[in-house]
């Protein structure tokens, strides 16, 4: 429980700062999206955002410039970490928009971490180091307009600055930052607001789709853990 609001069974809570339900009255009263993992529960909601039973309670967007805005370093938890997950349940609609963002740690280009169901094409996250370079690491796998709920997720390590990104449960790609790019190590650089629905490159792309749960963890979730909430979530989402 997070206070006094039941996540979802075996939902890794250590390390959790971060966590928004739609199907939850307490993190969604109708008009605020609040992080139950959080004291500060600053929401700004921009555009509308229609609220859905499908997937056991999910917001449609339609990428009509629709977001929520979870505020930047004074107030969003994910803000400049050293290890990162992010989590987030999703079923990507059927666009031909380059950039589709679940949630990323602060919307500036080439800073933070952005989650993406879709980067032409693949679920991707896309890390930038806050001087002018940035790295997307892709998957294999497309689900833009495939109807279904995914569980999308990556990990990034400070330590050694190692990423992983994963679909449904499945690691599906990695990447090691070697010491000629020290730039990706250490705490994560961010600048602008931790957004769930868009994320701001050139004037901005806004999702089209679903989106259920989402999650961030100030820690690097392991390999099992991935499986035990993708394991845990899926019947949810009717998988």
């Amino acid at each position: 429980y997070i206070m006094g609001v039941k996540l979802g069974p075996n939902i890794i809570e250590d390390g959790l700062v971060f966590s928004v339900d739609p199907s939850s009255v307490v993190s969604w009263d109708g008009t605020n999206y609040r992080n139950l993992s959080h004291s500060d529960h600053s929401t700004t909601r921009t555009g509308t955002i229609n609220h859905t039973t499908d997937g056991g309670g999910t917001f449609t967007f339609t990428a009509v410039g629709s977001y929520f805005n979870f505020g930047n370093a004074s107030s969003s938890p994910l803000w400049n970490l050293y290890n990162l997950s992010l989590v987030g349940w999703v079923k990507q609609g059927s666009t031909g928009s380059p950039h589709q963002t679940v949630i990323c740690t602060s919307e500036t280009y080439r800073y933070g971490v952005k989650l993406m169901s879709r980067y032409h094409g693949p679920v991707a996250v896309w890390i930038g180091d806050g001087e002018g370079a940035s790295h997307i690491l892709n998957t294999s796998v497309d689900i833009t307009g495939d109807n279904q709920y995914h569980l999308i997720a990556c990990t990034r390590n400070g330590g050694n600055g190692k990423v992983k990104i994963y679909v449904d449960g499945v690691m599906e790609n990695s990447v090691s930052f070697g010491n000629d790019q020290q730039s990706f190590k250490g705490g994560v650089e961010d600048s602008g607001s931790t957004l769930l629905g868009a994320d701001y490159h050139s004037t901005g792309y806004h999702h089209t789709g679903n989106i259920g749960q989402v999650y961030g963890y100030d820690t690097v979730l392991s390999d099992q853990d991935i499986l035990q909430i993708y394991n845990s979530g899926k019947e949810r989402y009717g998988l």
